[in-house]
This record gives C-alpha cells, sequence and structure tokens, in this order.
C-alpha cells in the first residue's frame, strides 16, 4: 500500500487589539482557533528596532507588566487615566526632592558635622568606659540570674512530670491487665474451694472410718460376754493398739 502523507495542522493565529499607550505603541492579544489565548505583542511606534527589550523607555511601564502576564486583563482607559495620574505624581516628587538637594550645598565640615550628629544625644552625656563596663557586668549578671532561675524552673517541673509519670496506675486502664487479674481471682477462689471440700471429704472420711472401728469393737467386746463390766467408751482410743 502506498503511504498517504498528510499536511501537519496549521493552528491559525488570530489578534485582537486591545489598548494602546501615551507613547503611541500599539498592544494586541493573540488567539488560537479555539479561542485560547496565546501570546501578547506589541507593536511600537516609530523605525526603531522591533524587538526593543521591556526596559525600553519609550514604552509604558503598566503595559510592561501585561506583556509579562502579571497583569491577566488588559488594563481600561479609566484605569490607565488613574495609573498615569498616580504616577506623573511620583515622579514630580522625585523631581523637585532632587531639585531641592541640587541647590543645597554643604561644606565637607557641615556635612561631617550633620552626619555626627545622627548617632549623638544632645540630652545624655557621653557615658564613661568603666560606667559602660559596669553596666554591662551588671546586666550580665542579671541575665545569668534569669537563666539559673528558668533552669531551676525547667529541673522542678521536670522531676514533677516524673513523678507523676511514676506514681500513675496505668494498670488501671489496661483492661487486658484487669482481665488477667480477674481470671486469677476466681482461679484462687476455685482452688480455695476445691481444698475446702477436699478437707471436708477428707474428715468425713476419718469420722466415718472411726464410727466403723468403735462399732467392730463395740460388738467384739460384747460377743465376748463382758457387756456392761468395765467398758468405757469415752476410754476407747482404737489407734492405741494393745
Amino acid at each position: 500500500m502506498e503511504k498517504v502523507l498528510r499536511k501537519p495542522s496549521i493552528v491559525k493565529q488570530n489578534k485582537k487589539f486591545v489598548g494602546k499607550d501615551r507613547f503611541g505603541n500599539s498592544y494586541y492579544q493573540h488567539y488560537d482557533d479555539e479561542g485560547y489565548e496565546t501570546k501578547r505583542e506589541v507593536v511600537y511606534l516609530g523605525d526603531y528596532d522591533k524587538w526593543t527589550t521591556f526596559s525600553n523607555q519609550y514604552m509604558d511601564p503598566f503595559w510592561q507588566e501585561w506583556l509579562k502576564k502579571r497583569q491577566k486583563k488588559p488594563y481600561t482607559p479609566e484605569e490607565l487615566e488613574k495609573l498615569y495620574r498616580d504616577y506623573d505624581l511620583r515622579v514630580n516628587k522625585f523631581q523637585n526632592e532632587y531639585e531641592m538637594s541640587k541647590n543645597q550645598s554643604y561644606s565637607p565640615e557641615q556635612k561631617y558635622a550633620q552626619y555626627v550628629s545622627q548617632f549623638e544625644s544632645k540630652e545624655e552625656p557621653q557615658q564613661k568606659y568603666e560606667e559602660y563596663m559596669s553596666n554591662r557586668s551588671q546586666e550580665y549578671r542579671k541575665q545569668e540570674q534569669l537563666q539559673q532561675k528558668y533552669q531551676k524552673e525547667q529541673e522542678s517541673k521536670a522531676q514533677y512530670v516524673n513523678q507523676k509519670f511514676a506514681d500513675f496506675d496505668f494498670d488501671r486502664f489496661d483492661t487486658s491487665k484487669q482481665q488477667q487479674q480477674k481470671q486469677q481471682t476466681q482461679n484462687n477462689q476455685q482452688q480455695q474451694q476445691q481444698k475446702q471440700q477436699q478437707q471436708s471429704h477428707q474428715n468425713q472420711q476419718q469420722q466415718q472410718q472411726n464410727q466403723n472401728q468403735y462399732d467392730s469393737y463395740y460388738n467384739k467386746f460384747n460377743k465376748s460376754g463382758k457387756s456392761g463390766s468395765g467398758f468405757n467408751p469415752k476410754e476407747w482410743k482404737p489407734w492405741e493398739k494393745k
């Protein structure tokens, strides 16, 4: 099969005029076929280089922000009028300050005196070196005392927290340990009951055994013809064999 070569799709660019600055430069916004903004362009007034940088003195600073996409929407005429008015006021202020500073001429001695007066206080006399060092030492001792006090407070807080932590009964909130203790208590009670039952059973067996021995001895004594002649049940001791 023969390969069919397709032409690459070309996106047409449409541009729209959005405004003009006071230097006569025109500004355009480019769009693609789908209506999305692509690039922003300036068309200069005059014959100088089209690729002049944004720092050109004949370009409006507010429209520079729009070209750099720091300003989303183009400026309206009302916004530009307000911006130009504020900008002119600031420029005039700076120019007036510059002219006033140029007119004032100071001698080197006056400039030095003006510079030194910024760091000197006329109300307070200059402090001596000994007073300065004593104040520094007092301030150092004060800071050291505050630091020691803070350390003691922190140590006392740590001791209090450690003591509370050591005295705290964690088993009270541990359900597994509570269940183990409960089970252990039940087992101990059951073992104690079993021991008591075994002991009572042994006692009953011993009593029954004693009673059987007593009955056998008593019957044996009666069969021998000695009934009523000296037999005392209180003196009978079956564990003593004669």
